[in-house]
């Protein structure tokens, strides 16, 4: 049974300065798998990231102007309601800065499945000067850093699938903002997966039936109220812990933690990941 940190009524989410140390974050966050939103002082410039360079002009010097796969979508919901487009990185950078409009097409730059051996893939590999993993992140072993480039209505946002993952994230919001909804893996019955769960580690580390692993949720961005409360009751009972992560912040996710992403306006992240703490 999963013993880490769980959503009681009433929590909101912590915002604090980045620790000093491994050490410190080991000791406060990650052996505990508590989410947490660290403010850097002085933003990302302040740990030595480059990244408020980045304007199309600057990535398209950088990168060059290679094909990429963006995901696509007509309701503005990302994750397993997207399709896939193929197009210029010029292309879908002009998308992404350009002023939003209803009847515009989503496009969201997703590069999140690295080919084996590697941490991470182009374009993001080009930019590797511009930023670095921060210090206090290296309790364990790095496993891939990804980059996510899209644009949304700035009041209602698109949003992902709610599911979760399998290592330690740290999430950095280079340019917009998000809302993420977390909720513990205690919940893991009340968020309803598609996967037959079989066992749960104390770590919040999910164990499916064979055949059955999935790590999404039946609940989707689209799911109304009513929908919940005559399909999808249980849901009503779990913990929500609602985290805005703003421009040079990050959030720290733990494994196993269910969580859906609402990205607002022209918005570029950064997921570093690393190996969960604790396998047990």
């Amino acid at each position: 049974m999963y013993s880490g940190h769980v959503v009681q009524d009433g929590d909101v989410c912590e915002v604090v300065d980045i620790p000093a140390s491994v050490e410190e974050f080991v000791e406060k966050y990650q052996s505990t798998h508590k989410p947490v939103v660290f403010r850097p002082k002085g933003g990302l410039a302040g740990i030595g990231w480059k990244t408020d360079l980045w304007t199309k002009e600057y990535l398209l010097e950088k990168i060059g102007n290679p094909m990429v796969w963006a995901e696509s979508t007509q309701s503005g919901n990302f994750g397993i309601e997207a399709q896939t487009a193929e197009m210029t990185l010029e292309a879908l950078l002009a998308h992404s800065f350009m002023n939003y409009s209803a009847d515009m097409p989503h496009y969201y730059l997703n590069l999140q499945q690295p080919e084996k051996n590697r941490i991470m893939l182009p374009p993001l590999s080009h930019l590797t000067s511009d930023f670095s993993v921060p210090s206090f992140f290296m309790s364990t072993p790095l496993t891939a850093v990804n980059l996510w480039i899209g644009s949304s209505d700035p009041k209602k946002g698109k949003t992902s699938g709610l599911h979760h993952d399998e290592g330690d994230n740290l999430y950095v919001i280079i340019k917009g903002k998000k809302k993420i909804k977390l909720y513990s893996p205690l919940d893991q019955y009340n968020v309803y997966p598609k996967g037959y769960l079989t066992r749960l580690e104390p770590s919040g580390r999910h164990h499916y039936c064979s055949g059955t692993q999935s790590h999404w949720s039946y609940i989707s961005p689209s799911s109304t109220q009513e929908t919940i409360d005559s399909i999808y009751p249980r849901f009503n009972q779990a913990k929500l812990l609602e985290c805005m992560v703003n421009e040079g912040e990050m959030l720290f996710l733990p494994h196993g933690w269910w969580h859906q992403v609402t990205s607002y306006g022209h918005h570029f992240a950064i997921n570093i990941w690393i190996e969960p703490y604790t396998q047990k």
